[in-house]
């Protein structure tokens, strides 16, 4: 089985209705198909009649997809990047979340290396965090308006930390605010008394 879209670009990576249209991003139809309702009727006609879906070898393996029947694995629309091929757990770059570069490349690297100048406040984030259970991250003051974020992935894990400099949240190209988001992505804040 493969897409019947007209023009279909690759009909061998998913069926007509796992097809994205390039025009309003909703699925079963193309652009082509798009701004004509005959086409569109003649489309869902066409895959009504048929098995529309994926023999069982060639369904998506990628984790999680719910709709793993519709495509390939390399027909997965990552909704982070807008690329296909992998999904949003997938991408390369640990500090920043992008599969557009390794983390060795990342230009938010710096955010994370503790260094002598700028040390790890490990003592400040544990009386913080101390033993609440769950995904948590707390904000700590570094001085001179730069943040250090404190996480947490469990009880019994190590405390991580990202560290945003007050220079660095786009106003001068760089914005290590991104990393911050993707570093504190699905963990609960827990108040600092000390930040208001």
């Amino acid at each position: 089985m493969t897409c019947l879209v007209k023009n279909c670009r690759y009909p061998n990576t998913h069926v007509t209705t796992g097809h994205m249209c390039g025009t309003c991003h909703k699925y079963g139809h193309g652009m082509m198909e798009h701004h004509n309702p005959i086409y569109q009727k003649e489309l869902e006609e066409k895959f009504r009649m048929i098995d529309n879906s994926l023999p069982v070898a060639k369904h998506c393996t990628i984790e999680g997809c719910y709709y793993c029947a519709h495509h390939t694995t390399e027909g997965h629309y990552c909704r982070v990047c807008k690329n296909f091929g992998h999904s949003i757990n997938f991408h390369d770059c640990k500090f920043c979340g992008s599969c557009q570069h390794k983390s060795n490349d990342c230009p938010h690297k710096a955010a994370f290396e503790e260094s002598e100048l700028i040390p790890y406040p490990r003592k400040e984030a544990l009386e913080i965090l101390g033993t609440i259970e769950g995904k948590i991250y707390t904000q700590l003051y570094a001085g001179m308006g730069c943040l250090w974020y404190a996480r947490r992935l469990g009880i019994n894990k190590e405390i991580d930390f990202c560290f945003l400099h007050t220079d660095c949240c786009g106003q001068y190209g760089l914005d290590d605010q991104i990393a911050v988001r993707h570093f504190i992505k699905n963990c609960r804040p827990i108040k600092n008394p000390l930040i208001s």
